[in-house]
């Protein structure tokens, strides 16, 4: 059964319930701002940029040439504060396709060089050939720059391994996927993604996986990821120096009125009145 959303949208954030003696962390889902599938090894430079699956594991039988699939994925964290500290992070992905039941590993390691995703697209795990801009076995963006190490720049330690069986829906939360996001949020300029690895010394373990380009939203990978905030704002601390006193009040004077959308509007009336500096008062600190 596929996961079910009232919603899909590109990136939603909900509050979640209060924790016990603090703050609730926020909550927000996100979809990949890009992914593709890594074809080889082959002197053919094949990609699957643009197309529905992304794959990963060994498609035939050993000894025969391009069989390998690494698939890639990279999540826009933008909407993250910078100062926020990540909580968990949980990525949820779906098989669309198995040759097989039988239980398989798949790893995730932090991709260590930036790549592309342009036009190309494969119904199947064939690929197809790689557009400009488009990640390949031997390129990040073909055909201008390439990895240090064919297949792909990664650190040889996973951040996460999970199993998979058939088609169905997995959920991956382990520590080091939010170690990962933490680290991006810290240096956005390094994430580059994951590099997600299946079992490569045996035939028959490939998978497709539902990529962002999925028709099916309930089958595209979804990054969930909690974080610390901190404390909100006092209400009416409309100069954000921790105090509510004079100087909110005289902000809140100088926008008397009508004033739809004002922060010193509290009530959310479309009026600074009487009203909204009786909620000041509530807060005041001094």
């Amino acid at each position: 059964m596929h996961r079910r959303n009232l919603f899909f949208i590109s990136m939603s954030v909900i509050l979640v319930t209060t924790v016990a003696g603090g703050f609730p962390p926020v909550v927000i889902e996100l979809y990949p701002d890009r992914d593709n599938t890594l074809i080889g090894s082959t002197d053919n430079d094949l990609s699957n940029g643009a197309g529905e699956h992304f794959f990963t594991g060994r498609t035939g039988n050993l000894g025969k040439p391009n069989l390998l699939r690494r698939g890639l994925l990279r999540f826009d964290l933008s909407a993250i504060p910078s100062d926020a500290s990540i909580v968990s992070a949980t990525l949820d992905l779906s098989v669309t396709k198995s040759p097989n039941n039988q239980l398989r590993q798949c790893a995730l390691h932090r991709c260590l060089s930036g790549w592309g995703e342009s036009g190309s697209s494969s119904s199947g795990g064939i690929g197809a050939p790689a557009q400009t801009g488009d990640a390949t076995w031997f390129f990040t963006f073909f055909a201008s720059e390439s990895w240090k190490t064919p297949g792909g720049d990664f650190l040889p330690i996973p951040s996460a391994v999970f199993s998979v069986n058939g088609i169905g829906d997995y959920s991956v939360g382990e520590l080091g996927l939010a170690e990962d996001v933490q680290a991006w949020i810290v240096d956005p300029a390094g994430n580059f993604g994951w590099v997600m690895i299946g079992e490569e010394d045996s035939p028959q373990t490939v998978r497709r996986f539902g990529s962002r380009q999925h028709p099916d939203a309930a089958v595209r990978p979804k990054l969930t990821i909690a974080y610390d905030a901190g404390p909100p704002g006092i209400p009416g601390d409309f100069n954000s120096d921790g105090l509510v006193d004079g100087a909110d009040v005289g902000l809140l004077l100088a926008a008397w009125g009508a004033c739809r959308g004002c922060p010193e509007d509290l009530d959310d009336n479309g009026v600074v009145n009487g009203a909204d500096l009786g909620l000041l008062l509530v807060n005041w600190t001094g």
